[in-house]
């Protein structure tokens, strides 16, 4: 089919895990106007730029937490996954625990994750925002 001196397929199929879970038959198309507005980030929004030549956050100072001690005591042991924001001036916003040990171990993370510091992520010489996920192992030494 073609389209303003371009070809585009008549049928379209969408694959997931080898099983088809979507088709498409183009019949006919057309130019349409269309609004930006939902694209427009909100305000305070932080924008994430990437690059082939990407360089990711290097971890540059990261206080462990402290062992909580009922977690000590009881030789309790786990480990807490934890996402964040490296800004581009290498400190650490908006932690999140997304993969969970005991609360005590999880509010430890917590606490320590906002100090923090990183070598910004970077896109050429441009330092850039970027997302992380680090494991911190709570493990009790026999």
């Amino acid at each position: 089919m073609g389209f303003a001196d371009r070809r585009y397929p008549r049928k379209l199929l969408f694959y997931e895990k080898g099983s088809k879970v979507v088709t498409a038959q183009v019949s006919s198309l057309a130019t349409k106007s269309f609004d930006e507005a939902p694209l427009i980030p909100p305000k305070g929004a932080i924008e994430r730029r990437k690059c082939a030549d990407m360089r990711p956050a290097i971890a540059m100072k990261l206080p462990m937490p402290v062992y909580p001690k009922g977690a000590r005591q009881n030789r309790m042991m786990g480990d807490v996954v934890v996402s964040a924001v490296v800004l581009n001036d290498g400190t650490v916003s908006d932690p999140r625990i997304i993969g969970p040990a005991t609360h005590d171990m999880d509010a430890a993370v917590e606490e320590v994750a906002t100090r923090w510091k990183f070598r910004p992520a970077m896109c050429g010489i441009d330092r850039v925002v970027t997302d992380i996920e680090v494991t911190v192992t709570f493990r009790m030494e026999y």
